[in-house]
Formats: C-alpha cells, sequence, structure tokens
C-alpha cells in the first residue's frame, strides 16, 4: 500500500519535473525573440539578449533543482522573458500588444500543477506592472501619461488576478481530485492485499488440518506400538529395579567413605584458611589429602608460597616507591623554588622591556612629528622659492615695461620739440599776416608754451624712469640672490628631511621589534606560571603516592610471612610534608625580587647532595 502512494506521487513529480523542463527549453528558446524585439524597436541588442538570457540560465537552474523551489524558479524565468521583450519593444507600435505573452505565460505555467507556481508568476506580473509604470514607464507601456499607465496598470492587473485565481482553482481542483484518486487506489490496493491474505491464511488452515489428520493417523500407530513396547518394557523394568537396588546399596556405601575424605579435606582446608585470614602466610598444609584432594592441597601451598612472595615484593616495592616519591617531592619543590625566581626574573623584565617599548614608541612618535615639522619646512620653502621666482619674473616685466615706458616719454619729448617748431612757424607766418594773424599769433604762443611744459615733464618723466630702472634692476638682483639662498635652503631642508624620516623609520622598526619582544616575554612569563601550577599539581601527586605507599605498607604489615617481618617501618614513614611554596600562590610573589639589575635568586643551596637526586637540576 505504501508502495503504491510513493509510485503514484514519484509519477504526479515526475510530471511536473518534465513539465519544468520543457517549459524552461521554450525559455531558452525565447531569448532570441527579445532580441529580435530589441532590432525591430531600434533597441540595444546587448541588454535585451543579456537580461533574457539571465532568466533563461534561471529557469534551466529552477528545473535542475527538481522541487517546488525550482518550478517557481521556471515561472519566474518565464514571466522575465515576457519582461525582456516588452522592454525590448520600448518605442514601437507593438509593444502594448506584447502584454498578451504575460496572459499566454501565467496560463502555461498551469502544466506545473503547482497552486504557488501561479501565485508567484502572478505577483511577479503585478509587481513588475506597477513598479514600471511609475519608475520608467517606457519599458511598460508607449505612453508616458502617469494616469493613463495607472489605469492600464489596474485593468492588467485584474485581468491577471482573474485568471490566476481560475487556474488556482483549477490546479486546486484537479490536485485534489488526484490526491483522491491516489487515496482510492490506497484503498482498493489496500483491500486487495487484505483479500490476499485472507486466501493465504484459508489455505494455511486447510494445510494444517490435513497435516493433523495425517498425525493423527500416525499416532493412533504409533499408540498401538507403543503399548506392545510398553509390556515388554515392564519386565525389563523388573529386573532393572532389582538391579538398581544392589547398585543403590553400593553406592550408599561409596557415599560414606567420600563424605569421610571430604570432611578431612573440608577440615584441613577451614584450619589453613582461617590462619591465612588472619594473615599467616607461612602457614601450609603438610599432612596428605587423599588421591583424589591430594592436587587441591598442592595447589593450595603453592597458591601460599605464591602469594607470600607476592607481598614480598610489594613490601620491598613499596620501600622503593616511598623513597622514589621522597626524592621527586624534593626535586620538584626545589625545582618550584627555581621557577618562582625565574618567574620573578621574567616579570621584571617584561617590565623593563615594556617601559623601553614606550621609550621607543614615544621616540618613534617624536621622530614622526619632526619628519612632518621638516615636511612642512620643506613645502613652505618650496612655496617661497615658487614666489621669489614669480617675483623675479615680475621685476624682468617691470623692467621691460620700464623700457617701453622711456621709449613713449621719448616720442612724447619729439613730439614736443616739433610741436614748438611748428608753433614758432605759425607765429612767424601770424607777424607776417598783420592784424588778421594776430588771433593766430596768441594760438601760437599758447601751443608753444604747452609743448615746452610737455618737453620739460616728458625729461622729469624720464629721469623718474632711469631711476626707477635702476631700482628694479637692484631689486631684480636682490630677489635673485633671495631666490638662490632659498634653493640652497630648500636643498639643505630636503637633505634633514631624508636623515629625519630614516631616524622615524629605525624606531618604529625598533619599537615594533621591542614590542614582539615584550609579547615573547609575557608569553614567557605565562608558560613560567603554568608551569608553577604544574609543580604544584606534582608536589599534590608526589604526597598523594606517599600517603598510597605508606598505606599499602601498613596493608601488608597485617600479613605474617617467613622470609622478613611486615613490621619494619619504611622510610617515609616518619617523613614530614613539604611545606607548601610560595611560588604556588604566584599572585603573592614577594616584592623582595623586584630589584634592580638581575631579579635571579641564588638557590644553589637547595641542591640536593645525593648524587642519584642529580637529575632534578633540569
Amino acid at each position: 500500500m505504501k508502495h503504491t502512494a510513493e509510485t503514484e506521487t514519484t509519477g504526479l513529480d515526475a510530471v511536473r519535473n518534465r513539465s519544468a523542463m520543457h517549459l524552461a527549453i521554450g525559455c531558452c528558446a525565447m531569448v532570441p525573440l527579445s532580441v529580435l524585439a530589441a532590432w525591430l524597436a531600434g533597441n540595444s541588442l546587448i541588454v535585451a539578449g543579456g537580461s533574457a538570457s539571465l532568466f533563461a540560465i534561471l529557469c534551466v537552474v529552477g528545473a535542475k533543482l527538481r522541487s517546488l523551489q525550482g518550478r517557481v524558479l521556471v515561472a519566474l524565468g518565464l514571466v522575465g522573458q515576457a519582461i525582456c521583450i516588452t522592454a525590448a519593444l520600448s518605442g514601437h507600435a507593438w509593444q502594448l500588444d506584447s502584454h498578451m505573452l504575460f496572459f499566454a505565460i501565467l496560463a502555461a505555467c498551469m502544466v506545473l500543477s503547482e497552486p504557488v507556481v501561479i501565485i508567484s508568476a502572478a505577483a511577479m506580473i503585478a509587481v513588475h506592472h506597477l513598479s514600471l509604470s511609475i519608475a520608467m514607464p517606457a519599458l511598460v507601456y508607449p505612453s508616458s501619461s502617469l494616469f493613463d499607465n495607472l489605469q492600464r496598470t489596474a485593468i492588467h492587473g485584474v485581468i491577471v488576478v482573474v485568471e490566476a485565481a481560475i487556474l488556482w482553482s483549477a490546479i486546486r481542483n484537479r490536485n485534489i481530485a488526484h490526491e483522491k484518486s491516489v487515496a482510492d487506489t490506497l484503498k482498493i490496493s489496500a483491500a486487495a492485499q487484505e483479500a490476499k491474505l485472507a486466501v493465504e491464511r484459508i489455505e494455511a488452515e486447510q494445510s494444517k488440518t490435513e497435516t493433523a489428520l495425517l498425525a493423527a493417523k500416525e499416532a493412533q500407530q504409533q499408540a498401538l506400538e507403543a503399548t506392545r513396547s510398553a509390556e515388554a518394557e515392564t519386565e525389563k523394568a523388573i529386573e532393572a529395579d532389582k538391579k538398581a537396588r544392589e547398585l543403590e546399596e553400593q553406592e550408599r556405601r561409596n557415599r560414606s567413605a567420600t563424605e569421610a575424605e571430604q570432611n578431612k579435606v573440608v577440615s584441613a582446608l577451614r584450619e589453613a584458611l582461617a590462619k591465612l585470614s588472619q594473615g599467616d602466610l607461612s602457614e601450609k598444609i603438610d599432612d596428605p589429602f587423599p588421591q583424589n584432594y591430594e592436587e587441591l592441597r598442592s595447589a593450595f601451598n603453592t597458591a601460599v608460597s605464591e602469594l607470600q612472595d607476592a607481598m614480598s615484593l610489594v613490601g620491598d616495592n613499596a620501600d622503593t616507591i616511598g623513597m622514589d616519591v621522597s626524592s621527586i617531592e624534593q626535586a620538584a619543590d626545589n625545582l618550584a623554588k627555581r621557577t618562582e625566581a625565574q618567574a620573578a626574573t621574567v616579570e621584571e623584565t617584561s617590565a623593563a622591556i615594556s617601559q623601553i617599548a614606550g621609550n621607543s614608541k614615544s621616540a618613534a612618535e617624536s621622530a614622526r612629528e619632526a619628519t612632518q615639522a621638516v615636511d612642512a619646512a620643506q613645502a613652505k620653502t618650496n612655496e617661497s622659492e615658487t614666489i621669489v621666482t614669480k617675483a623675479v619674473s615680475a621685476m624682468s616685466e617691470i623692467e621691460n615695461s620700464s623700457g617701453q615706458i622711456a621709449k613713449i616719454v621719448q616720442l612724447i619729448e619729439d613730439i614736443a620739440f616739433q610741436t614748438n617748431l611748428l608753433a614758432l612757424n605759425a607765429g612767424v607766418e601770424a607777424a607776417r599776416a598783420g592784424d588778421a594773424g594776430r588771433g593766430f599769433s596768441v594760438v601760437a604762443s599758447e601751443v608753444r608754451e604747452l609743448a615746452r611744459r610737455s618737453s620739460e615733464a616728458a625729461k622729469e618723466i624720464g629721469e623718474l624712469i632711469d631711476a626707477s630702472g635702476k631700482q628694479v634692476s637692484c631689486g631684480v638682483g636682490l630677489v635673485r640672490e633671495t631666490g638662490a639662498a632659498l634653493q640652497s635652503i630648500s636643498v639643505a631642508v630636503e637633505d634633514i628631511s631624508t636623515h629625519v624620516s630614516v631616524i622615524a623609520s629605525s624606531a618604529e622598526e625598533q619599537s615594533v621589534s621591542i614590542s614582539e619582544t615584550n609579547d615573547a616575554i609575557r608569553q614567557l612569563d605565562t608558560v613560567t606560571q603554568q608551569n608553577a601550577a604544574m609543580f604544584e599539581e606534582t608536589n599534590a601527586v608526589t604526597q598523594s603516592l606517599a600517603q598510597q605507599a605508606k598505606q599499602l605498607k601498613s596493608a601488608i604489615a597485617r600479613f605474617k610471612m617467613n622470609a622478613r617481618s611486615a613490621d619494619t617501618p619504611i622510610a617515609f614513614e616518619n617523613r614530614k610534608p613539604a611545606p607548601h611554596s610560595p611560588s604556588r600562590n604566584l599572585s603573592d610573589r614577594p616584592s623582595a625580587y623586584s630589584v634592580d639589575g638581575n631579579a635571579a635568586l641564588d638557590i644553589s643551596t637547595d641542591a640536593p647532595a645525593d648524587p642519584a637526586e642529580g637529575w632534578e637540576e633540569f
């Protein structure tokens, strides 16, 4: 039944997947239509083809997923092709007609038999029409009127909603009918399976009935044979009962003898085990046992001997462990003190290197500030040099202008001289004319006076221009000398900037190196503290091991052995436990380690005198 349901569901999914693949192929086939539409409308072929290709890829990927999400992507890719074609026809008379493609694609999505697909496609169409009608209406409608476009969008949206609702209802009804068909198929399959099982049960019961009849006949035959054999067995039983009574009497006598032997063995074992329970390992069973139990006596004696040897060996090893634990504990305590001194030294070294790192960082900052100051001075020097160069150029232009003015003044002086000559000539001509030229003579006199004053003014201007030219020449020389001096200063400042930059770079590198060294020292300090903690744990473990060895020796002392007495004290019984070293508590280090110079302590006096303990010097 379950297999039939899975087959039906798999068949529907297979149809949906095939339909999705067919739609994906159709989507790929629509890519050239976008390019053709763009060519007809005179729009960009690359944009139209690229957009259509992206939607085609989306459609193919969705078909490859073979799931509900993939089928939704197929529907969105098909709607995207319609969007690309409509946008490609922007400015063409067919753009409004291309909207029919949206409704056709929405109807084509019905082959996927998924209501979600219809809703997703309709939502994408509605969002496309509404958003582009406001943002970029030219990609949707040929009209640029927002009101007209919104009316068209409302009409198209209503049509899309109605079509989507109809398609959604049709797909839903078809899916419900399919599910009902699957359920009916399951019921029919279940009924057929139950009928088949009923037939098999009937056949099995019939077979059991026939087998029971055959068994009954065989049992009847066997009962007859058993009756005859029972009579023969009765006679044999009488004879066997007689023999059994004789054997029972013999068995009773043998059992009495065996019980006596067992009582003897048990009594001897009871005495030996009682002494063994009291810790006496020297007691053995010397009286021989019966032949059947002699191996038990030998095994007991062997076990007692081996137990005595083992206890002796354990006692010796307990003594050895006690001495070794004492050596380990002394070495651990000594090493803990050395670790304490090393931790103090590392801590002080870390503090010193931290101070050096801070000083180096300050020096690097000062060098960097000096570099910036030198760079600023160099920039100002370069600006001053530029200004001086411009001043030299301006002075040169002023000098040239002074020369031009001198020429103009010379020209004015020449004009005044010529005017004076003309005025003299005019006066002579006016004198010849008599009374008729008297007025002209007055004008000629005024012109001559004006020419004289112009000549004198021109001479004064010329003298001023000569003096100004000399001063300008002197200023040009001074400015040029200033420019040369500023250029020398700029070169010197540039050299200083180079050296200061090198110093700053070296200071920064030194600061980085010191910081790395400081980090390494801090890590070493952390490791040293961890080592001290580990030595504390080691000391605790050795003390625990010594206590356990002492308990082991006490337990062995309860046993009595021939070779040695367990009352001999072991080497570590009277040894005092090692005092708690302050190095175990690293947060409470004494301030005596914080001194100038090397903070390492002289702990050479703590070295063990026994050469056997020299391994602790690691």
